[in-house]
């Protein structure tokens, strides 16, 4: 079950990866160039690769489970006696044990000297959500005049129309492109998914210290 979800958040990050820096270029002004942004963007994931060695090793494990299997976890399940307490807690710890990733050929020679003989998956999975959370903020951040532009010109147009006839609430906008009066393109604008946007931004803030923290039933102290 852990490796499948894990196999799960590769992939997910993988096609994160692969989409953002289109979908960044997208985001920016027209003023800059689409292949400038894309750059830019790769620039912040290849700045968090470079700080950060669980990072590298997480994405040297998506290649193996990408290209070979997903067969690479270990974990131990059961508890230990606490000394000061007397309690007999239990945890599940789910390690990746190096040697998997250090006998592929796939593996980078730069990733090598990051890989130990037992990691804890845990540390590693949080450090590398901590990383794509924190390049994500980067992108928001660097797109966010432009977006925020977007929609002012679109409530803009919303509030003259509504104001200029007797339509009450509007929900959506035709837009159409005439080239001779004639219709060559149509399509709607809706808000409504922009609201969405907004409130999602603001339930997933940039995770921080992320891998510094985690959960705990411990009972006291």
């Amino acid at each position: 079950a852990v490796g499948r979800r894990l196999a799960n958040l590769l992939s997910s990050a993988r096609s994160y990866f692969d989409q953002a820096p289109s979908l960044f270029a997208d985001c920016v002004s027209k003023n800059d160039s689409r292949e400038d942004s894309k750059e830019l963007a790769k620039r912040f994931m290849s700045m968090e690769y470079d700080a950060k060695a669980e990072y590298r090793v997480m994405e040297a494990l998506r290649n193996h489970v990408q290209h070979v299997d997903v067969g690479v976890l270990s974990h131990t399940i059961g508890g230990h006696r606490d000394p000061a307490t007397g309690h007999l807690p239990y945890s599940v710890a789910p390690h990746l044990p190096g040697r998997h990733l250090l006998e592929s050929k796939k593996t980078k020679a730069l990733v090598r000297p990051d890989i130990k003989e037992n990691m804890d998956l845990r540390l590693l999975v949080r450090t590398y959500s901590e990383s794509i959370s924190k390049i994500h903020g980067q992108l928001r951040s660097e797109s966010k005049g432009s977006v925020d532009r977007a929609r002012y010109f679109v409530d803009e147009y919303f509030a003259k129309i509504e104001s200029s006839a007797d339509f009450g609430k509007l929900y959506n906008l035709c837009v159409e492109k005439l080239i001779s009066n004639e219709v060559h393109e149509k399509f709607y604008i809706v808000t409504s998914w922009d609201d969405t946007r907004q409130w999602l931004i603001g339930r997933n803030a940039v995770l921080g210290d992320y891998s510094n923290h985690y959960v705990t039933g411990k009972i006291g102290g």
